[in-house]
């Protein structure tokens, strides 16, 4: 957390959160910074730049040396909280963090030069942040609207929600094939990542052993062989991809999938409740999401495939950042290269809001009534406390 010169590059902070904090009140996040610089003699253009995502938070001016640092006399500190440092308190906008962040701490420490025949000085100036700052997410709520294809993408959610896994299962085939098992390890090893921990409490299960796995959100990997799991499912799966077939082609096989269609697509259209069915040349994989069927709050994200071979496309998809940014909805299609995603099945939530927070959320929906009650609530304080004085000065008197 230290840098030299006078352009350094910029202290550069990793932070991975959980995707399902809430900021119902628009809150910030409450960021206590504590740092030290070379002191320049005079006021000039020195700034530290707080930056989150590469967007600016706040800009400080760094103040010039003082008369006391010239005394040649100072105390280091031991065991106490003394010493000569800068603080700033700021809040960041909860709406600039996501579940990756980079915090960027970027000094600028311009030249003490006072005149133009005058050199820089050959001593680099040095800057750095205090281990003791603190970044505080402790008071937002956890709560989201699922499925969400971006959160599993981005940061594993809901299966990292516990960073060792304790209440993710992961199932697969009876027989999995070499791709399956290879999924498998690929999608720990990126959710160890996003956590930072290993996964020591998954459970590997078995689609026979599907009602053992209660309190469990599960991660469905598979290919074609994964079908009869799904086929359990069918009335709670967004999409259903069928056998390739030679069906009515005439230069290759033809991939069906069938979507059930109960919410709205993609681009806002509203449809009866039915079904659809698209038929494409070629292999398909799929990535869906959707809520447990009989397990409210619990969540299945299913890697599935038309043959083996998809899956490992799949894994690709999920290595290239641009590809990643596509993911959204409860439905992402993998097909030549390119990703459709869209929101087909119905909604769940997850998490808790305070029922505080709750009828707060919904009365600044209603501001002009909000204000309505404001004034009749001041007008009946007013009243009271009117009467209250009222009888108050009537006893002094003895009335």
């Amino acid at each position: 957390l230290q840098v030299q010169g006078s352009a350094p590059d910029a202290i550069r902070l990793n932070l991975r959160v959980p995707a399902d904090l809430f900021s119902w009140n628009g809150a910030g996040v409450p960021l206590n910074l504590k740092y030290r610089y070379t002191a320049p003699t005079v006021q000039n253009n020195s700034a530290l730049a707080v930056q989150i995502n590469d967007q600016l938070v706040k800009s400080y001016r760094l103040a010039p040396a003082s008369a006391d640092d010239a005394q040649g006399r100072l105390q280091l500190p031991v065991l106490s909280n003394g010493g000569n440092r800068s603080s700033s308190a700021l809040d960041i906008p909860a709406f600039r963090v996501g579940s990756s962040n980079q915090l960027q701490l970027r000094f600028n420490l311009d030249s003490q030069k006072t005149g133009l025949c005058q050199s820089v000085a050959s001593n680099p100036v040095q800057a750095a942040v205090d281990p003791d700052s603190t970044i505080d997410f402790s008071g937002f709520v956890h709560y989201a609207q699922m499925p969400n294809l971006a959160y599993f993408a981005n940061s594993g959610f809901p299966f990292t929600r516990y960073a060792d896994l304790s209440q993710t299962a992961v199932v697969l085939p009876e027989h999995p094939a070499p791709q399956e098992i290879e999924s498998m390890l690929t999608m720990l090893g990126h959710m160890g990542q996003w956590t930072g921990y290993p996964a020591l409490r998954v459970q590997i299960a078995r689609p026979r052993e599907l009602a053992l796995l209660s309190g469990k959100d599960l991660l469905v990997i598979g290919g074609s062989g994964s079908a009869p799991l799904l086929a359990r499912w069918r009335d709670a799966l967004p999409l259903s991809i069928g056998a390739a077939s030679n069906e009515g082609a005439s230069d290759g096989p033809i991939t069906r999938a069938s979507f059930s269609v109960k919410e709205q697509w993609r681009n806002g259209a509203h449809l009866p409740d039915g079904s659809a069915r698209i038929d494409r040349d070629g292999a398909l994989a799929a990535l869906m999401g959707f809520e447990l069927p009989g397990s409210k709050g619990r969540s299945v994200v299913a890697l599935t495939a038309t043959d083996q071979q998809q899956l490992s496309q799949l894994l690709d998809m999920l290595e290239k950042p641009d590809r990643v940014a596509q993911l959204q909805g409860d439905v992402a299609l993998l097909r030549g290269g390119e990703v459709d995603s869209m929101r087909v099945g119905d909604g769940y939530l997850v998490g808790y809001v305070p029922w505080y927070a709750q009828l707060w959320s919904r009365a600044i929906q209603h501001p002009v009534l909000l204000g309505v009650l404001g004034a009749l609530a001041g007008l009946l304080l007013a009243i009271g406390a009117f009467t209250a004085l009222q009888e108050l000065a009537a006893r002094r008197r003895g009335v």
